[in-house]
């Protein structure tokens, strides 16, 4: 089995920026040539030896050269021409307005010396239908786990990033408490929950627990059908988050106090 990171999403989402970040991480990456300019002063990143391989279905040996390394994929539509047979894919997904990435990719074209370019709305359309179409074809093979990142949110959101790709370039996995230490603490959880009249946490403070979780190296996006789990507790989050009465293991947020804690159904 061999392990590989993707950046993707689409064009002017972000992917370049990603790549940039796991450079400076001492992640390690593949590309071939940084070809930085005034759209993106940091570098493209791009492999366009992997896309053509890809689309001309001789990308195995590359691939088998390429395992604990991450690259990028801006065109995600190309993503289900990867031979997926004893390999796994660790996707940093990069979540933008179709219009917005639109907007620019329409700029940087005409920069560049393009002629002609479809109508703003239309290219939006298409955007917004590529990737939806890629989103339905990653979430059914089990070869790919996502990880998506909104654009706007990208530098908060590293930790999680380098996190999600750890199995790539460690081959491994990060160990989670035993299954014992689990279920005791579910126990406890769960003790805590029913004496308080099983009070949930109220809309706000769950939005603000969520976005915590996602920003932490400690979180996995794709465990438990990608409902996520907390690699510190072992815990599955879509359910602690919502117990008033839990708090984070590492102190990151706390229960819900009594008097602001409304009762559950």
């Amino acid at each position: 089995m061999t392990n590989h990171g993707i950046v993707s999403g689409f064009p002017r989402s972000g992917t370049s920026a990603v790549m940039h970040h796991l450079k400076k991480n001492g992640v390690p990456i593949f590309y071939q040539g940084e070809h930085a300019d005034e759209f993106n002063p940091q570098g493209y990143f791009e492999s366009p030896q992997i896309m053509s391989a890809c689309i001309s279905g001789n990308a195995e040996k590359m691939l088998d050269s390429l395992d604990g390394f991450t690259f990028k994929m801006p065109l995600p539509h190309h993503l289900q021409w990867l031979p997926q047979k004893n390999r796994q894919f660790f996707v940093i997904w990069l979540d933008r307005e179709p219009l917005l990435s639109a907007i620019s990719l329409r700029k940087l074209n005409f920069a560049k010396g393009a002629k002609f370019q479809s109508p703003v709305d239309e290219l939006a359309k298409n955007i917004a239908d590529l990737r939806a179409k890629s989103l339905d074809f990653l979430s059914s093979h089990p070869s790919f786990q996502v990880l998506r990142v909104p654009q706007q949110e990208l530098d908060n959101h590293v930790s999680a990033i380098i996190n999600h790709l750890h199995p790539v370039f460690t081959g491994k996995s990060p160990s989670l408490p035993s299954v014992h230490q689990i279920l005791t603490r579910f126990g406890h959880a769960a003790h805590r929950f029913a004496r308080s009249g099983f009070a949930t946490t109220p809309p706000e403070i769950l939005a603000q627990r969520e976005a915590t979780c996602r920003a932490c190296d400690q979180w996995d996006a794709a465990a438990l059908n990608s409902t996520g789990r907390c690699r510190k507790c072992g815990c599955s989050t879509w359910a602690k988050l919502r117990m008033a009465t839990e708090a984070c293991p590492l102190g990151k947020w706390t229960a819900v106090p009594p008097s602001n804690s409304p009762s559950a159904i």
